[in-house]
């Protein structure tokens, strides 16, 4: 019986490969079961992989740089890659905590100690925060293992569309030849492909326009 360690292992290069061919990184955007057999899972289902030990940490942390290497390029939904961090991090989250070491993005208006912070504005590209934020704390203390940054409007500003003229437009997955919208675009968008849980720090909910919400992605 194929376990899914040994799936995810064997898939790997035919993933990555999608990158070389357009049509192909189209159909997995547009429909996000193409990518892996763990794509359907939330946070709080990845998580309890992990605790069972069906995946590590490290797996969970592996399959989700494969898809945003294979749906960047088109979704455009990340500023900034943390993939050395998220890897460190694996070695260190507890089993014990709530997500076990569920990778999550970031919005790139959040200090993460010593990870750029841009606020989407080429004027911010060297700002490196030297400690995290409170909610950033509690987030990884909840065992969350942040993989990346995701866009926004320039310091959130006309939020309709998530442009900016430091990384570019960020695209609706299910549709390509429209944005996301607001100052959460990129999360909304890489959400939507499993780039990992949606780290956009609201005071309250509201309609994403790319309409994936998944229940059990916790909001701080």
């Amino acid at each position: 019986m194929l376990t899914r360690r040994a799936l995810l292992k064997a898939s790997a290069g035919a993933l990555v490969g999608a990158v070389f061919v357009p049509a192909q990184i189209k159909r997995a955007a547009a429909a996000p079961k193409y990518l892996d057999e763990l794509i359907g899972y939330d946070a709080l289902g990845m998580a309890e992989l992990i605790k069972t030990g069906d995946i590590s940490a490290r797996e969970a942390v592996e399959i989700t740089i494969r898809r945003i290497e294979a749906l960047e390029p088109i979704v455009n939904a990340v500023t900034t890659r943390t993939f050395e961090r998220a890897f460190d991090k694996a070695e260190t989250i507890s089993k014990d905590t709530v997500f076990a070491g569920m990778p999550i993005m970031v919005k790139d208006m959040v200090d993460v100690g010593g990870v750029r912070r841009t606020d989407g504005s080429r004027m911010m590209l060297t700002n490196t925060p030297a400690e995290n934020v409170m909610y950033v704390d509690g987030v990884e203390a909840s065992g969350l293992n942040i993989i990346a940054m995701t866009n926004v409007p320039e310091f959130a500003q006309l939020g309709l569309v998530t442009n900016n003229m430091a990384f570019g437009l960020s695209r609706n997955p299910w549709d390509l030849s429209k944005s996301t919208l607001g100052s959460s675009g990129g999360s909304g968008g890489g959400g939507c492909v499993g780039y990992g849980a949606n780290g956009a720090w609201h005071r309250w909910r509201r309609p994403e326009p790319t309409a994936c919400l998944r229940p059990g992605v916790i909001w701080l």
